[in-house]
């Protein structure tokens, strides 16, 4: 990714978005999901 690249991607980010928020519930979700999955898996094992 160039720089211009990497400023037109900056510029469409919304202002003010809680970007570490955002990530931190993408990671709290795929952890339940990883749980769910294992306990699925158990399940039918």
């Amino acid at each position: 990714m160039t720089a211009p690249d990497f400023l037109a991607a900056a510029d469409r980010i919304p202002h003010g978005e809680p970007i570490l928020d955002r990530a931190r519930e993408r990671a709290r979700l795929a952890d339940q999901l990883r749980a769910a999955a294992e306990q699925l898996t158990q399940v039918h094992a």
